[in-house]
């Protein structure tokens, strides 16, 4: 019988293990681009299944004496290798965008592999050998290891939160001391030997989460570097100011730049140029905002209504409209609460999924920014209205409606993980978002996107997609004429998708095109209005300011009327034939320019279609697809060289626009690539290749590491009878497990309105209730058939009932107060989580009864499988969505069972 020691060492061991992996990915989101983040997580978490591969090649599964010894100086080297790793890894500089053209970022990037897998066999081998000792009472250990891993789990997103991600992953390291402290008790004289190591680790991270401040400890700051080629690294300008924590993501501030140019989610136009003081801000090194000094007096930033991202308000302007009620989702520094007051907003209320954020402008950076979100400290005050929500969330708890709907550049790219897992989705850019959007708006209301587009030559990816989600909600919606209630309005690299409760007017049409051509924009991609055969094109908005520039020269004295009339000719000239109208009369040159401009028309005929060309290429690529008859738009979709099909909650993959033929394609197909495009738009699915890749490295080094234990225990003479079996059970239970995490993680998050949430309500809730479930389970029969197949049936049963449940009750939840919904949540997952805590336990008591010596073979196969299944979810989730890959989670467990069932049979 474990003493009570071993049951508390294990319970803070798990604990700090799930701690160190969930704080380990937010370090690794600031030094590493995101798609290597979770390859290197995934690949080092192999070292806790190879732990159990090493404990089967020892035979330890046929050793039966205390194990409380070995386990205890495991713990503590498990605790002392998490803080040395992450000194030495912090240490590391791998340029990720540079692997193969420099070997010595490959050579870096292997040896932080090796690292950050010390810790984890470590850990893993002291959980795999309490296991293995501890068999027969493998309920109560296996109990102890989840609940543990559940606490370690909810307390994760607090202490992310208060004190970021390297002092977590240190607190993590003397959490495992201390667990290594709980086992030594129960051995005589050893506790005196660990308590200067165990007191250590603990000082030291007192230090670096400064919690040792009123003991007069000083402060140590353990400097993650970022990434090479992040903004911040060119933004900062001098040095970074702040560092903000978060479990979404850290947020860096610099210090004050004087003169610099403002950047937002969208391209300011060439009115009001101007320069002023300011600082960059980001999120995990990327995701640039700014926010600029003394925000609140409004009227000193001339330039806020001359961006692309505003032109939902000026269309709003156009017919009318004064005084909107705006929502901003995705505050950060300010600059789109800035632009709604700067148009008259008479409300705005601004959602925003960063706490750290929130702090930044309303207590680190609230003096900067002249109180902007301060009550009573300008007179737009009570205007603003700030809170920490995901912008959906916040919607579906509330009844009001909005004029203007804004998001300008709302991204996903930050890392939050489940320790194998990057939540790199999101629920703003589907069809159920758009269709929440869309409720929310009042007659003749606009949801504005300001998103990223690619020109000609480069297809646009980010932007076509969106328009595409936009048209596919409106037809589900029934809305008649969905394409004349959307419009794509082009800046320079920047576009505004714009959704209306209504179509789109001329007015409001022109209006813009105006807007184009003061601001030198590009224009409208897509024009709900443009029929070929009955409409001419417009030029760009740059080529005809160009143009008026050229003519107003040549003339000098010319009336406006004329310049009109003289624009208007060489624009019918131009693009006549694009527009479906060769052959209609254009209108005459006006006869006071007739003379100026005659002598060069043919040249400024062909710059005009030389610079037109593009940008008609890229509206081409708009028109085919949102006016495309079904049959048509199916052609499109299965020929574009990216997936920019509709995106829903079930597969919120926004991002994911590559094919993985693209791996076998020619980089670079559509022309040179500027340096930002490497990073964030390349040509080359890079995602793709790093989760092939990474789950190619898992499969290679878990079948040797699953097989050479065996041969190992060959050489010894011990047989290992159905091993086969054996391994389809633990593997199922592994994968099976895995994906049903993943994918509640992935609908909670709707419900609670906050990854951060999901992950530590569904974490604590799931490993919590397998604890119990554990622990039940040592009433079962492990050595029965009929039992382990009714075992398997009523897991099946469950998850089926689950994956339902989860696709109904969360609309049903909306607006109930948020501790009620985290209280649904947990009650929801409870019987899932039970049954789910009994397959493992059972396997392994059903184990030791027949070939002890393959325990801790299964604790390694599981080990593998999770990691593997944690990667291999995320491309089954793509292709087939989260609802197939939960169902497909209750037949994978029926394998296992019908393999244990088998086993037991036949012993």
């Amino acid at each position: 019988m474990p003493p009570f020691s071993a049951y508390a060492g294990i319970f803070v061991l798990a604990g700090s293990i799930i701690l160190f992996q969930i704080a380990l990915t937010r370090v690794f989101a600031i030094m590493m681009w995101h798609h290597f983040t979770y390859m290197v997580v995934s690949i080092a978490l192999l070292g806790f299944g190879a732990a159990g591969s090493f404990l089967t090649a020892r035979a330890e599964g046929l050793k039966h004496d205390a194990p409380s010894k070995p386990v205890a100086r495991a713990a503590l080297l498990y605790g002392i290798a998490v803080v040395v790793t992450l000194l030495l890894a912090t240490q590391l500089r791998v340029n990720t965008l540079k692997l193969w053209s420099e070997p010595s970022n490959l050579g870096a990037l292997l040896l932080l592999y090796g690292l950050i897998t010390v810790p984890l066999f470590v850990g893993g081998y002291a959980v795999g050998l309490a296991l293995t000792r501890f068999a027969a009472h493998a309920n109560k250990i296996y109990f102890a290891d989840l609940v543990g891993s559940a606490a370690g789990g909810a307390a994760s997103v607090a202490l992310l939160d208060a004190f970021g991600g390297a002092p977590t992953v240190v607190l993590a390291g003397a959490f495992g001391a201390l667990g290594a402290l709980a086992f030594a008790s129960g051995v005589p004289g050893l506790v005196r030997k660990f308590v200067l190591p165990v007191l250590a680790t603990c000082v030291f991270a007192a230090s670096v989460t400064g919690l040792g401040r009123p003991l007069g400890l000083p402060a140590y700051e353990i400097d993650v570097p970022f990434a090479t080629d992040k903004e911040i690294n060119d933004l900062a300008g001098t040095h970074l100011d702040m560092r903000l924590p978060s479990a979404t993501a850290e947020v860096q501030v610099s210090t004050n730049i004087e003169n610099g140019p403002p950047i937002m989610g969208g391209n300011f136009g060439a009115l009001d140029e101007m320069k002023l003081d300011l600082r960059a801000v980001a999120q995990d090194g990327t995701a640039p905002t700014q926010m600029f000094k003394d925000a609140a007096d409004i009227a000193r930033f001339k330039f806020l209504d001359d961006t692309q991202a505003a032109s939902g308000y000026r269309a709003f302007a156009a017919r009318g409209g004064k005084d909107p009620e705006v929502l901003v989702i995705g505050v950060g520094g300010g600059i789109d609460v800035m632009v709604a007051l700067a148009h008259g907003a008479s409300r705005v209320d601004a959602a925003e999924i960063n706490r750290a954020m929130i702090r930044m402008v309303t207590e680190d950076y609230d003096d900067y920014l002249g109180g902007l979100f301060r009550p009573g400290a300008h007179p737009y005050s009570d205007k603003v209205h700030l809170v920490n929500s995901e912008g959906r969330s916040f919607m579906r708890n509330s009844d009001r409606r909005y004029d203007l709907i804004q998001m300008s550049g709302v991204d996903s790219f930050t890392a939050l993980s489940t320790g194998a897992y990057t939540l790199s989705e999101s629920y703003l850019y589907t069809v159920d978002a758009v269709k929440e959007f869309y409720d929310h708006l009042k007659d003749g209301g606009i949801v504005t996107y300001s998103r990223y587009i690619l020109s000609w030559p480069k297809r646009p990816r980010e932007t076509l997609r969106l328009a595409n989600i936009a048209i596919t909600a409106l037809k589900e919606l029934g809305v008649e004429d969905p394409a004349s209630h959307l419009a794509v309005f082009q800046g320079s690299s920047w576009a505004s998708t714009m959704i209306k409760r209504g179509p789109f007017t001329r007015a409001e049409i022109d209006d813009l095109q105006r807007f184009a051509v003061a601001e030198g924009f590009r224009g409208f991609v897509f024009d709900p209005l443009f029929e070929p055969g009955k409409n001419l094109l417009p030029l760009p908005g740059d080529v005809e300011s160009a143009l008026r520039l050229y003519v107003n020269a040549q003339a000098p004295n010319a009336a406006p009327s004329d310049i009109d009339g003289a624009v208007a000719a060489l624009r019918h000239a131009t693009l006549a034939e694009a527009s479906g109208l060769a052959g209609t009369p254009a209108p005459p040159t006006p006869p006071s320019l007739r003379d100026a401009l005659a002598p060069r028309a043919g040249e400024m005929i062909t710059y005009l279609r030389t610079n037109s060309e593009p940008f008609l290429k890229t509206r081409d690529i708009f028109f085919h697809l949102l006016r495309a008859t079904p049959d048509e738009k199916e052609r499109f979709l299965a020929d574009y060289p990216y997936d920019v099909s509709p995106c829903t909650d079930d597969t919120p993959f926004f991002f994911n626009y590559y094919r993985y033929s693209g791996l076998w394609s020619k980089h670079g197909r559509d022309g040179v690539e500027s340096s930002e495009d490497k990073a964030f738009h390349p040509e080359y699915p890079v995602g793709h290749m790093i989760l092939l890749s990474s789950l190619a490295q898992i499969v290679l080094l878990g079948v040797a590491l699953i097989l050479l234990p065996l041969r190992s225990l060959a050489k010894k003479g011990i047989q290992s009878p159905h091993k086969g079996r054996i391994l389809a059970y633990f593997a199922a239970l592994g994968v099976g497990f895995m994906c049903i995490e993943i994918v509640l993680m992935q609908k909670v998050v709707i419900v609670l309105g906050h990854p951060t949430y999901a992950l530590s309500v569904v974490l604590s809730s799931l490993l919590g209730f397998a604890g119990i479930g554990s622990f039940l389970a040592a009433k079962l029969d492990a050595r029965c058939p009929k039992t382990l197949t009714r075992l398997g049936l009523v897991v099946a049963a469950l998850i089926v009932v689950t994956a339902i449940g989860m696709n109904v009750f969360p609309p049903m939840l909306l607006g109930l107060g948020f501790g009620v919904r985290v209280l649904a949540v947990v009650l929801l997952l409870a019987p899932i989580g039970i049954v789910l805590g009994m397959p493992f336990p059972t396997g392994v008591r059903a184990l030791e009864a027949t070939s002890p010596q393959l325990v801790p073979w299964a604790w390694a196969i599981n080990g593998f499988s999770s990691v593997f299944a944690s990667l291999a979810c995320i491309v089954a989730s793509m292709a087939v969505g989260f609802t197939v890959v939960f169902v497909a989670a209750a037949v994978i467990y029926l394998i296992g069972f019908t393999a244990l069932t088998r086993v037991v049979r036949a012993a």
